[in-house]
Formats: structure tokens, C-alpha cells, sequence
């Protein structure tokens, strides 16, 4: 396989084993050893995935990095740490790298966080804000390349396929093709 697709498939290879690996990792911690094989198998067998994987789009890409996110985020629940934030901050601005829609999510993930650490809520918020801070920074080269690329055109922070998804999902006239008109 790696000689017919060249270097792209190697990659795509390496980040569907560990999202396997991720997969497995984190049921064992969640559920436990034997849910954990359990899991890892079925992601292992997933036609979806393994479509996905030998294909060049962004999507294994963004399963490793949302199970990377996961795994994180567990370990900011058992411990609070700087380290933690300050990975969880880049993982999260590389998800909204590969899907700016994920940023819908981040109100939820927020009370998510705070509800772990309640009773240290002014800490818990602190290292929120450090998080966000650090994926704005990471999405930050991209904003600037967009802002500079076409001038007459509006300030886009990541990319501007979510509208447009958006209307040729919800559109009642729209005929589901992605057209300028």
C-alpha cells in the first residue's frame, strides 16, 4: 500500500494505528480492558474509517486529533495542570484547523470543564481562558494568511465553508450542489 499512494498513505497509515490505539486507550480508562479490545477491534474493522483512511481528506486527521482532545481532556479531569491546558489549547486549535464547525461546540465544552472543577471555579476558568487563548494562537498564521489574500474580501477567521454547507443542508431551495451563482 505504501509504495502504490507514496508518502500521504504512510501518514494516513501511522494516524488511523494510533487512533486505534487512542480508541483502546481511552475505553480502558472510561469502561474498561475488555470493552477496551471490544472497541479498538470495531474501530480497527470500520469501513467507514478504513475509507476514509486510504483517501486524501482531512478526516483521519481530525479522528486522531478529536481522540487526542479526548484523552486530554481526561487527564485535565484527574489533574488541573498547566501542561495539560497548554497541550488541550493546540490540539483544540488544530480541530478547528481541520473543522471550523467544532467551535459550535466549545460553549458545551466549556461547562463540561467547569463542571469538573467546581469547587476551584476561578482556577478551572483561568485555565479556560489560557486554552482559548492558545487555540486562537495556533489558528492565528491562518487568519492572517486569509486576511492578506484577498483584500476586498472580509476578515475570515479559519474558512468560509461553514455558510455553505450550512444553506445547501437547511436551504428548502437549494439543490444540494455546491455552485457560485
Amino acid at each position: 500500500v505504501w509504495r502504490k499512494h507514496g508518502r500521504d498513505s504512510r501518514c494516513d497509515c501511522l494516524l488511523a494505528t494510533l487512533s486505534v490505539g487512542f480508541t483502546f486507550l481511552l475505553a480502558r480508562r472510561v469502561f474498561g480492558r475488555a470493552e477496551a479490545y471490544l472497541a479498538a477491534i470495531l474501530c480497527a474493522c470500520n469501513g467507514v474509517l478504513i475509507f476514509y483512511d486510504t483517501s486524501l481528506l482531512l478526516e483521519p486527521l481530525l479522528i486522531f486529533l478529536s481522540l487526542l482532545a479526548l484523552w486530554l481532556m481526561l487527564q485535565y479531569q484527574e489533574n488541573l495542570s498547566r501542561s495539560t491546558t497548554f497541550m488541550l489549547g493546540i490540539v483544540i486549535g488544530l480541530i478547528f484547523l481541520t473543522r471550523s464547525t467544532f467551535a459550535l461546540f466549545l460553549p458545551f465544552f466549556m461547562a463540561w470543564m467547569l463542571s469538573w472543577h467546581a469547587g476551584t471555579l476561578k482556577k478551572a476558568v483561568g485555565h479556560f481562558v489560557i486554552m482559548c487563548l492558545l487555540a486562537l494562537f495556533v489558528i492565528l498564521p491562518v487568519s492572517i494568511r486569509n486576511y492578506y489574500s484577498r483584500p476586498s474580501h472580509p476578515l475570515v477567521l479559519l474558512n468560509t465553508n461553514g455558510g455553505v454547507t450550512f444553506w445547501i443542508g437547511n436551504n428548502a431551495s437549494s439543490n444540494g450542489m455546491y455552485e457560485w451563482s
